[in-house]
């Protein structure tokens, strides 16, 4: 948390700044950072910066092979083919609206609410795109976009009611199996599931007796590890808002994240403030001030071969 000083001293940039209604580097870059940490996507996938036009990369399609030469014998060459995927930016925003009596009489609180409240919607809407593909609050899906939970091409199916010792067992190596024998360089790398997941698997072991989920001893971290992978528990997997699904429709995913999930970062974040009107609203007459952050980014994935999606059973 910041120095409550700091806080204090970075709002009232904040609201005098040299140029009216921009945010100073120091509110940006906390912004910018929490957003980016609170996002599990972001975590787990490639990340790279891209412009507003977006980007367009290319995969190897197998592997260049090196050969023994032999004295004065020909060199073996391989004819290397490249697959492409483009990525396409979107604009997420989140916009926060403090009463100047916060503002004027709890400087530090309000710096922190509106720094954790941009972060944090930033963050969701990050998560919210990628497995879902969805507005979260309009529910209206992304053109263009492809989203993880519906374009994995492996479908588990989990039946919480079979207490056969080695029953979540055999379906979490089902779709490991699934991904790995689509192609031999497809690992899982981590699993992101939902929240009430972890009760679910806490205690179920092996027919061994070995146990398939080590928790941490903070029921809060939300990191644990399952089958010795890391998996992330987090409310995306079900969706926020208008973009939420049903329990039945995923309740974890497993995947090759590193190797095929890219995001492509635009690195100028624009984040502004307005006094008299903003969002549908007299802010003079009501003695607010409005704050709003953008960020712009997109993803592409290389293959949905790679991801597979764990269902409750109906």
């Amino acid at each position: 948390m910041p120095d409550p000083a700091v806080a204090s001293h970075t709002l009232e940039k904040l609201l005098s700044g040299e140029k009216k209604g921009v945010f100073p580097p120091e509110v940006v870059a906390g912004i910018w950072s929490n957003a980016y940490k609170g996002s599990v996507m972001q975590t787990l996938a490639q990340t790279r910066p891209v412009t507003l036009s977006g980007a367009v990369l290319p995969f190897p399609m197998g592997h260049a092979t090196a050969g023994v030469v032999a004295e004065g014998a020909v060199k073996p060459t391989v004819n290397l083919n490249f697959d492409v995927r483009k990525i396409v930016p979107i604009k997420v925003a989140a916009g926060v609206v403090l009463s100047e009596e916060v503002i004027r009489h709890s400087p530090v609180a309000a710096y922190l609410d509106l720094q954790q409240q941009l972060s944090d919607s930033i963050s969701r809407a990050m998560d919210n795109s990628i497995l879902h593909g969805k507005d979260a609050i309009t529910g209206n899906v992304l053109a263009g976009q492809t989203p993880i939970i519906s374009a994995a091409a492996n479908q588990v199916v989990i039946d919480y009611a079979d207490t056969k010792p080695d029953a979540l067992l055999k379906k979490a190596l089902e779709g490991v199996d699934a991904v790995e024998a689509a192609n031999e360089d497809f690992e899982i790398d981590s699993f992101v599931a939902r929240k009430n997941v972890r009760t679910k698997i806490l205690g179920v072991s092996d027919t061994l007796g070995r146990p398939l989920f080590q928790a941490s001893a903070n029921l809060a971290d939300p990191v644990g590890m399952f089958l010795g992978l890391p998996i992330h528990f987090t409310s995306a997997v079900g969706g926020y808002e208008k973009a939420k699904i049903e329990e039945t429709d995923a309740v974890m995913v497993g995947g090759s994240f590193k190797n095929n999930l890219v995001i492509g970062n635009v690195m100028s974040i624009e984040m502004r403030q307005a006094q008299e009107y903003g969002f549908g609203h007299d802010l003079f007459a009501h003695n607010e001030r409005a704050f709003l952050a953008e960020a712009i980014f997109g993803w592409c994935i290389r293959d949905p071969k790679a991801f597979a999606v764990f269902k409750k059973k109906p």
